[in-house]
């Protein structure tokens, strides 16, 4: 609900999301598109060849060329299935999650802006793919706000804060060592994660 809220695909009941001192819903699309990337959990498998996929959220007038898309396919452990099934210009005709999750990943390190939405973005992923994930992510820390939803926590262990939350609400708040401190509740997710 929180990530629904943050794209737009939701209004808050109560209260408002502020970025940089704007109500979210005063923003353009324009001015909204321009600062937020998002990379839902199930990410659609368009019926389109991989380049087409990778570029879907690009300006017409600025065509990505083929290195920059290999390179950013590597980075996100998608390049060798992408070779296999025949290039940038094959259209597959079927996808495993964690595929259509590295091709999600790879569209957002194309394409990053400011804000990074991330929403269980390795959930689909087997544990090297999502520790390569995992330093990308890190990378990307020192350019961007990067607010990541996750339930397994080994995932969100480097997070710069992390936002407890039960039932809809915030409940706790901290580093995951002071989470581990204090709330007992964290810790017996975090053993179960």
């Amino acid at each position: 609900t929180l990530l629904d809220a943050l794209a737009k695909a939701i209004s808050p009941t109560s209260g408002q999301i502020l970025l940089d001192g704007i109500p979210l819903q005063d923003l353009t699309e324009h001015s909204y598109n321009s600062s937020i990337t998002f990379a839902p959990q199930f990410s659609p498998d368009f019926n389109l060849t991989i380049y087409q996929n990778l570029t879907l959220a690009q300006n017409s007038s600025k065509k990505i060329n083929d290195d920059k898309i290999i390179e950013a396919l590597k980075k996100c452990g998608a390049y060798d299935f992408v070779m296999q099934m025949g290039g940038l210009h094959a259209k597959p005709s079927k996808l495993s999650g964690g595929q259509i999750q590295k091709l999600a990943l790879t569209r957002l390190v194309l394409n990053a802006k400011k804000i990074i939405l991330l929403d269980e973005s390795t959930s689909a992923l087997d544990a090297n793919s999502q520790e390569k994930i995992l330093e990308l992510i890190d990378l990307a820390r020192e350019d961007h706000t990067i607010i990541f939803v996750a339930h397994r926590l080994n995932c969100i262990k480097k997070a710069d804060v992390i936002y407890f939350m039960k039932n809809g609400e915030i409940v706790d708040s901290g580093t995951f060592d002071e989470l581990c401190e204090r709330n007992k509740e964290f810790v017996l997710m975090a053993k179960n994660s």
